[in-house]
């Protein structure tokens, strides 16, 4: 079983000064500080996933390629016979944080409640120009 490790005298960063207003409401509560995994578990690495749909076409605006993304994700997941649950680690990789809270919004419903350790930074840029956000993820299987 996947394990989340949150210390108690670790807190999450939620200083609004630090992360702005939008990324301090939308981040502390849907990610967990680490998950351990058990010896033996089936682990996956993807690549970085994006907005952009089978046929390649790129979907427009923040909340519209987060939704994108998490239907890339839960295909990826599915053919390895995995779900969201299984995810212990997410990079997310930004041109902007301006509208970060879409993206936050829309991983929580797709989490469900479910925290893997999560990483977030803003890039300069991404392959396509028009790409807000990618993401990769690692999944493991128990």
């Amino acid at each position: 079983m996947l394990k989340a490790i949150n210390p108690a005298d670790m807190e999450p960063y939620t200083d609004p000064d630090l992360l702005g207003q939008e990324l301090a409401k939308s981040t502390p509560v849907y990610y967990s500080q680490a998950i351990e995994v058990p010896a033996g578990a089936r682990m996956l690495y993807s690549s970085g996933l994006v907005g952009m749909a089978s046929d390649g076409s790129v979907a427009k605006g923040m909340a519209a390629q987060s939704e994108q993304i998490w239907i890339n994700i839960t295909a990826v997941l599915r053919e390895a016979g995995m779900t969201v649950n299984d995810i212990v680690k997410m990079n997310v990789y930004t041109t902007s944080f301006d509208d970060y809270a879409e993206w936050s919004a829309v991983r929580a419903r797709y989490l469900a409640g479910h925290r893997p350790a999560i990483l977030g930074v803003a890039v300069d840029a991404l392959a396509v120009e028009s790409l807000l956000l990618e993401v990769d993820v690692v999944a493991a299987a128990v």
